[in-house]
């Protein structure tokens, strides 16, 4: 019985195959050279797969890597010999192959084939198939998009950081082509937190404001920037600075510290006497007001950080009164105001 029904079987491929290649007229079409060369392709990649699994097997039974290094040659020499003839006998009837020259590159991709393969029944990873494979790499598409919008982003704040000079503050005009006229540089503005320091939204600096209480904050407190020559431990640090970073700080931050001469400057307005700077800085300072309700500048010096390369005994200050810049023994009393980063 069992013998009918593989006879049977063999029938029913055979009658498929026959409609597969009848004409519409129903005769049968024969092939053509092109496809000859295409299934005898077929044919010898298949036969090339099995001499490799061939070699594989003997690799896995006995671990002859001899024996496997030189059955390697002789299935590669069967597939190349195979391709060739093929592709000469389409040539030789005029015709070509659908692929021609592509012996490299199918043992390429067959011999990748055998190898996932191989780690695959060996205990290892079977190769991801193409909708895994086309799945994950959608994936990583997506990815690599986010990080060029990221990067973007990042690009674009970066160039906008790279502003040109800040702008003097000057708006009275002195004649054609002058600061007053042209007013180049970055335009200036300043935030109020509510908390006793005001942020520059230009540089991102945050200041400490000024009052006219009494307190750590009065306008017209001064200190010495050091008790000596070139000691970094003057008054200006051990009383000034820790008091406003002692316990939680000044609005939550104890990274206080004296501003450089270029960062000092940066409150400086070209546009404003006694004190000269901005409104920000400048506004409702009436006794005995405090950082909430008023900020304040003392029309007078102010300590910056900078020692000046002339006098090392010298530290570089600003006037507020007029808006000059010059520098002061560090034993001199000066006024301080407090700077931190604030982006």
């Amino acid at each position: 019985m069992s013998g009918e029904l593989g006879e049977m079987g063999k029938t029913i491929v055979a009658v498929a195959l026959a409609a597969m290649v009848m004409s519409a007229d129903g005769a049968m079409a024969a092939p053509t050279p092109g496809q000859r060369c295409e299934g005898g392709k077929h044919d010898t990649a298949g036969k090339y797969l099995a001499c490799l699994g061939k070699a594989e097997r003997i690799l896995a039974l006995t671990g002859a890597v001899d024996l496997y290094d030189a059955a390697l040659p002789k299935c590669q020499g069967k597939l190349l010999a195979g391709w060739q003839k093929l592709e000469a006998s389409a040539a030789a009837a005029d015709a070509a192959c659908p692929s021609t020259g592509d012996a490299a590159a199918v043992q390429t991709y067959l011999d990748g084939c055998i190898a996932g393969l191989s780690s695959g029944v060996s205990g290892g990873t079977l190769p991801s198939d193409v909708v895994t494979c086309n799945a994950d790499l959608a994936t990583c598409n997506a990815g690599f998009g986010a990080c060029t919008t990221g990067l973007g982003a990042c690009q674009s704040d970066c160039v906008a950081g790279l502003r040109p000079p800040l702008r003097t503050g000057q708006t009275t005009p002195y004649g054609a082509g002058s600061d007053g006229n042209l007013q180049p540089g970055a335009a200036r503005s300043f935030t109020d937190n509510g908390d006793g320091t005001v942020t520059d939204n230009t540089t991102g600096l945050m200041w400490e404001k000024k009052d006219d209480s009494g307190g750590v904050h009065d306008k017209d407190n001064v200190y010495r920037w050091s008790i000596g020559t070139n000691e970094l431990d003057g008054t200006v640090v051990t009383v000034f600075l820790a008091a406003l970073n002692g316990g939680s700080g000044l609005a939550g931050h104890t990274d206080w510290r004296l501003p450089s001469l270029s960062e000092l400057e940066s409150l400086r307005s070209l546009e404003a006497m006694n004190p000269a700077t901005y409104s920000a800085f400048s506004n409702a300072c009436v006794a005995p007001c405090g950082v909430s309700a008023c900020s304040c500048t003392r029309w007078d010096y102010y300590w910056s950080s900078s020692t000046s390369k002339a006098y090392a005994s010298n530290a570089w200050v600003v006037n507020f009164s007029g808006g000059s810049t010059g520098s002061g023994a560090k034993t001199d009393f000066y006024a301080a105001r407090a700077v931190r980063p604030g982006f």
